[in-house]
């Protein structure tokens, strides 16, 4: 069994309780999200988070992939995401650098069916350095056009929604609104943290059914 399905295997028991259904999966959400979160990675000196899908019956972990994995400079900010595909092969990376103030400057993509590697998405941001979108100038199979982002009054991105562009306007794709329980180090049915008040594990729960069937697996290394 892998390491990843061992750490489910102890979480099992959490599965004895009633899953709530999200409007949304925000395990995989954009990664400027674990912004908001930069204070936890950096108490912690986390440099890497892996997230793993975990399939399971009965409570029990069946199988295991990887999903996607961030890297994160010492001072908690988002530097590098890769997203996975076919049970491990890479879709695309995204680079993030920042500038002197600490917002966000460039993104870079490499994305395995892209023709022009690598592509500088467009950002565009308001006066307050917040990024309002992101977009891609070049079209690329089953990659998105354009990411929004909506913020609350205390300036944390409380949702996202990608768009493609069809016949000359914005089709959507995905929307993604955030739980305020993610890092809040308080555990849910749906959301248990570990002791450094990290999220390990999201539960998922199928819309007929109270007994969650998959779940997303979080693990972390450390600078």
């Amino acid at each position: 069994m892998s390491k990843s399905l061992k750490t489910i295997s102890v979480m099992r028991l959490f599965s004895l309780v009633l899953f709530s259904v999200l409007m949304s999966i925000s395990a995989l959400s954009q990664t400027i999200k674990l912004n908001d979160f930069r204070a936890d990675f950096n108490k912690n000196r986390i440099k890497t988070r892996t997230c793993f899908q975990v399939t399971y019956q009965n409570y029990q972990p069946i199988d295991s992939i990887i999903m996607n994995e961030s890297l994160f400079d010492e001072s908690g900010r988002i530097m590098q995401y890769t997203h996975f595909f076919a049970r491990g092969k890479k879709l695309y990376t995204i680079n993030y650098n920042y500038d002197e103030k600490g917002q966000l400057a460039r993104c870079i993509l490499n994305h395995a069916f892209s023709e022009t590697n690598p592509v500088d998405l467009m950002i565009e941001k308001d006066e307050k350095g917040r990024v309002l979108s992101l977009q891609c100038p070049v079209e690329i199979r089953n990659f998105w056009t354009k990411e929004e982002f909506a913020y609350n009054e205390k300036g944390k991105m409380v949702a996202s929604a990608q768009f493609s562009m069809q016949n000359g306007e914005w089709v959507p794709r995905e929307k993604q609104e955030y739980s305020p329980t993610i890092h809040s180090g308080e555990n849910t049915p749906t959301f248990i943290h570990d002791s450094r008040g990290l999220l390990i594990l999201h539960q998922l729960a199928k819309s007929d059914s109270a007994a969650a069937d998959k779940a997303y697996c979080f693990q972390y290394t450390t600078y």
